[in-house]
């Protein structure tokens, strides 16, 4: 993909570089779409089997975190953005697995669970990698060219 500028904001530090281009930015919707419809499989088989519920819930969440790590260390090297992007690129797919959360949640529960104490725990552990994933972004973004230059 060719590469496009991304806006510049200004900030009390000067410029800050936020965004991406469209292209990469659909991938990365795609993508959040695709982690969040995998995540909700993964958590449904977790939830069978109990572990949301009965004290296993640290380790499911150490577990997220653990398998978040990778896809926010992966998403902008796979589309050839700096690591100054990273927070960028965990947003747009946070952001999308979010929304798919709330669709899911209000419309059509079911896809979670029928059982309301398991959909409400699916839903959180789904939340908790997402804001996972936006935290992960902006911890890998601070090492960043923009960092450095201050």
């Amino acid at each position: 993909m060719p590469a496009t500028q991304p806006s510049s904001v200004p900030s009390r530090d000067g410029p800050m570089t936020v965004g991406v281009d469209a292209g990469r930015a659909v991938l990365l919707v795609l993508a959040g779409m695709v982690v969040w419809f995998l995540g909700v499989l993964l958590l449904r088989w977790v939830g069978s089997t109990g572990a949301l519920g009965n004290g296993w819930t640290p380790l499911v969440y150490a577990l997220v975190l653990a398998g978040t790590v990778p896809l926010v260390v992966a998403a902008p090297r796979l589309l050839g953005l700096p690591r100054h992007q990273t927070l960028a690129c965990a947003s747009i797919m946070a952001a999308t697995a979010s929304m798919m959360d709330g669709i899911v949640v209000r419309w059509f529960p079911a896809v979670y669970s029928t059982d309301p104490q398991l959909l409400a725990q699916i839903a959180a552990s789904l939340l908790w990698g997402i804001g996972v994933a936006v935290a992960l972004g902006l911890l890998l973004s601070l090492g960043g060219p923009a960092a450095r230059s201050r």
